[in-house]
This record gives C-alpha cells, sequence and structure tokens, in this order.
C-alpha cells in the first residue's frame, strides 16, 4: 500500500512560514553573540514586525472579501521582503561570515554550539530564500511546484502530497509503499520523498523482493493507481505468473474480457503473492 506518513508540521502558509523563518534567524543571531562571536555585528531582530503583520494577515482573512484578499497579498509581499533583508544580514553580509572567521581563528578552542549555530544560520537562510521564492511565485499568480516546495522550516524534505481524502485533500510529509504477502506479513517497505505515482514504484519492490527472497512471487495484485499497461511485461519479465489489477482508465472491450470487475478477489491457487494497494 502507498500511504502518506504525515509530518510534524503545522499547516504552511507562504506568510507563517516567513514569520517563523526571520524569528528563527533572530533566535539563532543572538544564541551566536551572547557565545561572544560577532558580537559587534550589527544585527537588527525584526520578530515583532513580522509577527504584527502575520497577526494582521489573520484579521483581514476574517473578512473574506476582496479587499481583503489584496491586503493579504501586500503585507504577504512585505514580509519577503523583511525576510531577504533578515537573510542578507545573517548569511551574505555580516553575522555568519565574521562568526565563522572568529571560529577559525579559534581553531580546536573553539566551542561547538558556535559551529552548530552557524550551521543552522546558514541552514535556516537556504530554506528562507526557498519560502521567499514562494512567496514571490504565488504573488505572481502562479503555483510553486510542489516536488520541491518547502513546508517546514525543521522537516525541509517533507512535501505537499494529494491523495483526495475528504476533509484533508493536501497533506504534509512523505510516501511510503509497504507490500505485504496473502498473510499479511510485510516483505518490502520504502518511503519516499514528495509524491512519485505509484505505478512507478511496483516493478522496483518486486524487484527488491526477488533479490531477497532468491525468486519472485507468483502472483502480484494492486489498485487502479498501479495500472498501468507498461507494468505488466516488466513483471512478466520477473518471473511473475499472475499478475492481476485494474488499468487506469475504461477499459476496452479486449482488456474487459481478462480484466475481472473491481472488488473480486486475486486466484492464484494456493500460489504466493503480493499485495499492493494505494491509500491514505
Amino acid at each position: 500500500m502507498a500511504s502518506v506518513v504525515p509530518a510534524n508540521v503545522a499547516y504552511p502558509t507562504g506568510s507563517g512560514l516567513l514569520a517563523k523563518g526571520i524569528a528563527k534567524l533572530a533566535r539563532s543571531v543572538s544564541a551566536l553573540k551572547s557565545l561572544g562571536f560577532a558580537s559587534r555585528t550589527a544585527f537588527r531582530d525584526r520578530t515583532r514586525a513580522v509577527r504584527r503583520r502575520a497577526h494582521s494577515i489573520g484579521a483581514w482573512l476574517r473578512r473574506r472579501n476582496d479587499e481583503a484578499k489584496e491586503e493579504v497579498l501586500k503585507i504577504t509581499g512585505e514580509l519577503a521582503g523583511i525576510a531577504e533583508v533578515t537573510v542578507a544580514d545573517a548569511l551574505a553580509v555580516a553575522v555568519a561570515r565574521n562568526a565563522k572567521r572568529s571560529i577559525a581563528c579559534a581553531g580546536k578552542s573553539a566551542q561547538g554550539k558556535a559551529v552548530a549555530l552557524v550551521a543552522e544560520i546558514e541552514q535556516t537562510s537556504k530554506l528562507l530564500e526557498q519560502i521567499i521564492a514562494q512567496a514571490r511565485t504565488r504573488l505572481s499568480g502562479e503555483v510553486p511546484d510542489g516536488s520541491t516546495r518547502t513546508v517546514s522550516l525543521h522537516d525541509p524534505d517533507a512535501r505537499p502530497i494529494a491523495k483526495g481524502r475528504l476533509g484533508k485533500p493536501v497533506e504534509f510529509g512523505y510516501k511510503a509503499q509497504v507490500t505485504d504477502n496473502v498473510d499479511g506479513t510485510v516483505v518490502d517497505l520504502v518511503v519516499f520523498k514528495g509524491n512519485p505515482p505509484d505505478a512507478q514504484m511496483l516493478v522496483p519492490a518486486v524487484r527488491r523482493i526477488k533479490a531477497l527472497f532468491g525468486r519472485a512471487p507468483r502472483a502480484v495484485t494492486a489498485d487502479r493507481g498501479y495500472g498501468e499497461a507498461s507494468a505488466e511485461p516488466a513483471l512478466a519479465d520477473l518471473e511473475v505468473k499472475k499478475i492481476a489489477f485494474p488499468r487506469k482508465g475504461k477499459p476496452g472491450q479486449a482488456r474487459r474480457a481478462v480484466e475481472p470487475p473491481e472488488g473480486s478477489a486475486l486466484s492464484s491457487n494456493g500460489a504466493p503473492g503480493l499485495k499492493v494497494a494505494s491509500r491514505t
């Protein structure tokens, strides 16, 4: 089965991620300065300014009219601008650069915490630059690419995954595929970043299982999400004898002659088989 492994993140919005990123940078820089690194380097903490703007977005959204939409876009643009200046101060212009120079001079005596804080500032700045780019894309009327979209500062590999669940059409996290046999024993497990198509995951799973057990399963069944015509000859090449999954789209007359109605069981005459189903 292919299912979503949820990340421990709040629902991500562009304005919320910008505000959190700016606040996180400010905390990291403050902690670094308290250790005596880049202590004379100017850095403005803009946390209060971004939180004030983020709060005003919530107030405007409650109005639910065109004026509110325009004002939210305007405030989001302001947040993106503040984030750009904050990243420049923290990374390119001053703090991280000066701190790294001091750490290099200190050599082995440099505190590990200071090294970690510089790395955190650089990582947060990189993520914040990505979030700024996403916000600019939204402001231009386009939708950011979901396969590369950053949705969390502490879990940067989490991605938006659309599975079509009622009440939760988009989830945030990872995609996992679990393959079990007819007894319910899990024989393969893999976690993916993003939301790759189900059909592309089936043949590699059977190939791994064959390498692990020394032989291919006699039968493989899956739901319609895996139903691409190219999968059947690839499974046959792996010596799978019985393949049963409905094809995507409306089946033609020839396909209806061999494809059983949905919901029917796979008859394998007692042969060991695999079940792969896509669900959330």
